[in-house]
């Protein structure tokens, strides 16, 4: 699913996600692509921080 979304949110979540199954190389891919620097927080933190982000109402 996240494939088809091309935001730099869901890239994040799509880094996020290849992260947590073990591939780094992936997920260091869609860091760049989504314009965020990955700062190798534990997965759970990480996780918590894209969470908040997402549900922060726009402005």
């Amino acid at each position: 699913m996240v494939d088809e979304l091309e935001t730099p949110e869901a890239m994040a979540v799509h880094a996020h996600l290849h992260r947590k199954e073990g591939a780094q190389s992936n997920a260091d891919y869609w860091y760049v692509r989504a314009g965020r620097r990955f700062h190798r927080l534990a997965l759970e933190d990480e996780w918590q921080a894209l969470a908040q982000g997402l549900l922060q109402p726009t402005k």
